[in-house]
C-alpha cells in the first residue's frame, strides 16, 4: 500500500485470523488511514482442511465454517469491521447462506465480538501475521 497507489485491497477479514493469526486488523486501519477501500474475504473461513483429500465443499480450498449459528456470528464479525465490501464464499449452499446473513445483518456488541474471539482461540487459522 506504500509502495503503490491502490483503489483498494482485497484482503480475509474474520474473528480467528484476528484471534489466532494475528491477521488483518494492521491491514484495514492502514488501508483506510490511506483512504484506501477495504474489501473483505473468507468471514466464512474456519482453517486449513487437516487432510488435502476433503470431499466436503469441493470449491473450498479450506475448511468453511457450515454450522448456520456460527457462519452467521463469523459473517457479522467480518460485516461489523471497518470494511467497505464483502465478498461471499464461491461454495453455492455457502454463498446463499452468506446472503441470508447478510440480508439480516446486525453489528455485534463489543459482548458478543469478545465472545466470539474467545471462541476461536486454539483453532489453526489460514494465516499468521
Amino acid at each position: 500500500m506504500d509502495r503503490f497507489p491502490l483503489d483498494s485491497v482485497m484482503f480475509p477479514v474474520n474473528f480467528i485470523l484476528f484471534q489466532e493469526g494475528n491477521f488483518g486488523p494492521q491491514i484495514l486501519a492502514h488501508a483506510k488511514k490511506k483512504g484506501i477501500a477495504r474489501i473483505a474475504l473468507k468471514a466464512m473461513a474456519r482453517s486449513p482442511w487437516p487432510d488435502r483429500n476433503h470431499e466436503a465443499w469441493r470449491k473450498c480450498w479450506y475448511q468453511p465454517l457450515d454450522d448456520p449459528e456460527m457462519a452467521e456470528r463469523s459473517v457479522r464479525f467480518t460485516l461489523s469491521e471497518d470494511i467497505t465490501a464483502a465478498i461471499p464464499p464461491g461454495e453455492d449452499e455457502l454463498f446463499r447462506m452468506a446472503l441470508s446473513f447478510a440480508e439480516r445483518f446486525r453489528p455485534l456488541s463489543p459482548r458478543e465480538r469478545e465472545s466470539l474471539l474467545s471462541q476461536a482461540r486454539g483453532i489453526p487459522p489460514l494465516f499468521r501475521g
